[in-house]
């Protein structure tokens, strides 16, 4: 037999568990309808849209102001920490591939160009045991791309360039930026690049 406080006490669990339900849908439901916004206030804001590729994700996002999807693009990669929108509504984008020299982080090695309806139009692959695309990548007014890339030295070439080696470790990564003009679907052809090793100013030896 179930005595009235027994059953007053079921009441009030159920109705404490129905009040949870409602609240969790009501906020699911506000969550969903943004992508990646907290908090967002109108004053003083600029107009326009926001670009950007979360970083566990293969997603690139284009929302509003509002947090509202406008568009995305699908890439089996990570973002490799630069992405941008085109003029013809495509995205240039950096991702993440596996080097076993190169592991530290800010490393890419894949570029894709992406149209709007996630076609992938162009990739090209920097990353082998000398060098790596890494953090930057930038779309040119004729087309072309630009792209950071570590390069690889042994302990040796450091020296023979004046490195003390006392100071020096296995290998060092150096820097070069180069720019591609793509070729293909899949090709590229390196038409300058600049080389810090180069350029390097040394006082020992």
């Amino acid at each position: 037999m179930v005595t009235t406080q027994q059953l007053v006490g079921h009441l009030k669990v159920c109705l404490i568990a129905i009040a949870i339900v409602f609240f969790l849908a009501e906020n699911l439901s506000a969550q969903q309808s943004t992508v990646g916004l907290l908090e967002y206030s109108q004053d003083g804001q600029q107009g326009g849209y926001v670009l950007f590729a979360p970083t566990f994700s293969t997603k690139t996002y284009l929302i509003n102001k509002c947090g509202e999807q406008v568009h995305s693009w699908d890439s089996k990669y990570k973002p490799g920490f630069t992405v941008s929108l085109l003029n013809d509504g495509s995205i240039l984008r950096s991702g993440v591939v596996e080097n076993q020299v190169f592991n530290a982080p800010g490393g890419g090695g894949i570029i894709e160009k992406i149209t709007w309806d996630n076609d992938i139009e162009w990739t090209y692959t920097i990353s082998d045991s000398t060098m790596l695309q890494h953090h930057a990548i930038a779309p040119m007014p004729n087309g072309n791309v630009l792209a950071l890339v570590w390069e690889f030295k042994t302990m040796d070439e450091a020296i023979d360039q004046g490195r003390n080696p006392d100071k020096v470790g296995n290998s060092i990564w150096s820097e070069k930026i180069i720019e591609i003009k793509p070729t293909g679907s899949n090709s590229g052809t390196i038409v300058w690049e600049w080389k810090l090793w180069d350029h390097l100013i040394q006082n020992f030896d």
